[in-house]
């Protein structure tokens, strides 16, 4: 119809007429244009609100979990301090408590972080969405920071593997079945893993004391447990640093969402 109405305004030499119809088809064009950057425009801010608000749960679960973690290694460091004081001793009095304190220091926590939000923003080329520069680039440090954290926690303290081949099996199958880790969950119903603090490993007196003797003189094995003990310490001070992080970053996050 207004390509029909345009050619009959040309064919009359109604140059005014032909004026306004290429006037209504520009502006048609660019009211056109126009509504549907409007539409992108609210679309982009919905995905970057829903991108936030799944950040801010992925940040809360992290701090938890970083909780978790921070109690864990401690139990972890204690355990390995009171093996290391029994090392240094001439004779140790409780051999089976040393040998348990001994097996505990060996233990990990190998579990990862969330951050499959960061990812599925950074795959679909999404970090514009999420706020402005500024905003990007705390929410970039803070994951760089979780990469740095994830592979501290990856690393096993090679006490661990030299423990496992010094120590007789049957006083590890001991420890492993009377003295298992504690699976409780928090009040969210999330998992809470804590070493077995009040448990005594069922070992004969004599195997004990033979095996305890067996740690105190394996070559290297104290060198080990002093290194494991200072790096569960820095574990500590990490996992401490990046729950400050992941509370700060998250109380950033909920400022934007109320502001809007």
């Amino acid at each position: 119809m207004a390509v029909r109405r345009f050619r009959e305004h040309v064919a009359k030499h109604n140059w005014f007429a032909v004026a306004v119809d290429v006037v209504i088809v520009v502006l048609g064009v660019f009211l056109g244009l126009q509504a549907n950057n409007w539409n992108q425009d609210r679309l982009d801010r919905q995905r970057g609100e829903r991108y936030r608000q799944r950040l801010i749960d992925d940040l809360a679960a992290n701090e938890e979990d970083f909780r978790q973690r921070i109690v864990y290694y401690r139990q972890v460091h204690d355990a390995g301090y009171a093996a290391l004081r029994d090392f240094r001793r001439p004779t140790i009095e409780d051999p089976a408590v040393f040998l348990l304190s001994a097996f505990k220091a060996a233990h990990v926590l190998p579990r990862s972080t969330q951050r499959a939000t960061y990812r599925e923003i950074v795959s679909a080329g999404a970090m514009g969405s999420v706020g402005d520069e500024s905003m990007r680039q705390k929410i970039m440090s803070y994951y760089a920071g979780l990469d740095m954290t994830d592979a501290l926690t990856a690393a096993l303290p090679p006490y661990r593997d030299r423990l496992r081949s010094v120590m007789p099996y049957e006083v590890q199958r001991a420890i492993l079945v009377d003295c298992p880790e504690q699976d409780r969950e928090d009040a969210q119903g999330r998992p809470d893993v804590f070493l077995n603090a009040s448990c005594r490993p069922k070992l004969d007196a004599t195997q004990a004391a033979s095996a305890a003797s067996q740690l105190k003189s394996a070559p290297g094995l104290q060198e080990d447990l002093t290194r494991s003990v200072v790096e569960d310490d820095q574990r500590i001070l990490q996992f401490q640093s990046m729950a400050r992080n992941a509370a700060e970053l998250r109380t950033v996050l909920e400022a934007t969402i109320r502001a809007r």
